[in-house]
């Protein structure tokens, strides 16, 4: 039964807290995919962090499920990058699965 308590637990505290996406590293000069910073409320508003680079493009895409096809967000598309945290919003039916996101930068 602990175990099942501190799965609830961590569970709990994923959906509070958001997701957090692992980084890409890269070894052919360009730049490791950024680290995502992601948080969707319980009337299903997202946001969406990440720490950008000057001189890259970043844009959002998200997946509904895991053999579906990636679809750009068009409110994160091609944003310049400015050194700082950019951030995205992205609004979902709360009662439907979590989308899956990702970013991809490129050269401006």
């Amino acid at each position: 039964m602990n175990m099942f308590r501190s799965f609830l637990f961590v569970s709990v505290l994923v959906l509070l807290s958001g997701c957090v996406s692992k980084p890409v590293e890269a070894g052919d000069g360009k730049p490791a995919l950024p680290l995502l910073m992601i948080a969707q409320n319980g009337d299903g508003d997202v946001t969406i962090e990440w720490e950008s680079r000057p001189g890259f493009f970043y844009t959002i895409y998200y997946q509904v499920a895991a053999d579906t096809d990636w679809k750009v967000l068009r409110k994160a598309h091609r944003m310049p990058g400015t050194g700082q945290t950019l951030t995205a919003y992205d609004r979902v039916n709360p009662n439907r699965p979590l989308r899956r996101y990702r970013v991809l930068p490129e050269e401006q």
